[in-house]
Order: C-alpha cells, then structure tokens, then sequence
C-alpha cells in the first residue's frame, strides 16, 4: 500500500468514526492530491459534522468537485443550491448529473420539473427524468411512477395493481428513510 493509500484509509476510518476534527484535518491535507475529498468537505461544511455549518464553505468545495464534471459534485451542489432558493441553477445541475446516470439527480430533475415554480416546469422533461430516475432503480420514482399509473390507468384492475403497487412502493419509501436518515446518499 502507498503512503496516499494509507492517509485515504486514515481519514476515511476517522470520517465513519465521527472523529469529524481529525477527518477534516486530514481532508485538508488530501485535498491536493485526491480531488473526491472535497465532496466529504463540502458535506461536512453542509452538515456542521465537526465544523461550524457553513454554506459557503459547503459550496466552495461541492463546486470544485462539480467543475470537474464529477456526478457526485454536480449532484450535491444541485442540491445545496436547491436548499438555498436557487432553483434554476439546482435543475440545470441536476440534469447534467442525471444525463451521467446519477440515480438521485434524475429524482430531483423530475420533482423540480414536475413542481410549482412556473419557471422551471416542463412536463415532457419532467416525464423524461422520471422515467430514467425508475429505469436506474429509484424507489420515490417507482412511487411516483405508480401514481400517474393509478390517475391514467384505462381500466380498474389496471388502477388497483397500481394503487397496491404505490403503497408498497409508499411504505418501503418510509422504511428506508427512517433507517437511514442520516445517510448522506438517502438525499
């Protein structure tokens, strides 16, 4: 194993430790040389795992990540960006995360597309990201899915299996969220 092996092993056991001083430190010191540290920084920065919550901080290093067209970056940016009001910004960044396949953002390019601001809502995109966020396998997206099938359903077996469908869809959806609602790849 090599020294920068060893540091990344280091930090990342301190990091799933919650030893968050000592995995930030070491972040830090990483930083330069594995460019992915940056997405535990911004998440740190995002959260207040170990340092004061700061958004700035959280965005300065989630968008680091992201210029680099890393999935992952794009993603938590969008969704930081989401959390502060920046809708337009949050969508754009998702589709390009959802576009490389990442499951989450097509989720959220669907919702922000399908939503209530007016300026963000296109229903053929909206559609598209929903069907590729359920081709990748996201359960909210099965829900969702389900649901349009109850409303446009032709006939009534067709509404029931997906009514059912839905509410163990609706279910599974409140179970992984309660066993895992601090797991960062549940956002």
């Amino acid at each position: 194993m090599t020294d920068k092996s060893d540091e990344l092993n280091k930090v990342y056991n301190a990091f799933e430790a919650g030893r968050y001083g000592l995995a930030r430190e070491l972040f830090e010191r990483l930083v330069q040389q594995d460019i992915r540290t940056h997405l535990y920084l911004g998440w740190m920065y995002d959260q207040g795992l170990g340092v004061t919550e700061n958004s700035k901080q959280a965005e300065y290093h989630y968008r680091c990540l992201s210029e680099t067209n890393d999935v992952d970056g794009k993603y938590y940016l969008a969704s930081l960006l989401q959390k502060k009001g920046d809708l337009a910004s949050a969508v754009a960044l998702y589709e390009e995360a959802a576009d490389l396949n990442q499951i989450s953002a097509a989720y959220w390019a669907y919702a922000l597309r399908n939503g209530d601001s007016a300026s963000l809502v296109d229903k053929d995109k909206a559609d598209f990201y929903l069907k590729k966020a359920t081709e990748l396998g996201h359960l909210f997206a099965k829900r969702d899915l389900a649901l349009q099938e109850i409303r446009n359903g032709k006939c009534v077996s067709q509404r029931l299996i997906s009514r059912i469908r839905y509410l163990l869809l609706k279910i599974k959806g409140l179970v992984l969220i309660v066993k895992n609602s601090q797991d960062m790849r549940i956002r």
